[in-house]
């Protein structure tokens, strides 16, 4: 039996999902920073930017504390699979995700 859908505060289509490259599993990274950069992949726009909190990305990810999420957030740069920038307009940090050979997309879908 499936496991039942767990309430979200992010409001999002049901039926809605992401995609990330199934080469995750071969980067050697922790399954935290796994969680995290599924978590980002979730807000990414058609650029590949997202601007979620480390708030949100704890509350995405179970609950971490944001020095965990910072931890996981450092490791994905280390391995050059996210690239963090400044807004200049917001003081905000921009994540880039890297490694897609294609842009990362939410895709929303009506329900079946």
């Amino acid at each position: 039996m499936l496991g039942t859908q767990k309430e979200h505060e992010f409001p999002y289509p049901p039926g809605s999902f992401f995609i990330v490259p199934f080469d995750i599993f071969d980067w050697d990274i922790s399954p935290l920073a796994i969680h995290v950069y599924c978590a980002l992949a979730f807000f990414t726009d058609e650029n590949g930017q997202c601007f979620p909190s480390r708030r949100t990305l704890s509350k995405m990810c179970g609950g971490v504390s944001l020095p965990t999420v910072d931890k996981a957030l450092k490791e994905l740069e280390d391995k050059i699979l996210i690239h963090k920038t400044m807004q200049l307009l917001t003081l905000k940090f921009a994540h880039i995700l890297r490694r897609f050979p294609y842009p990362v997309q939410n895709l929303y879908t009506e329900p079946c």
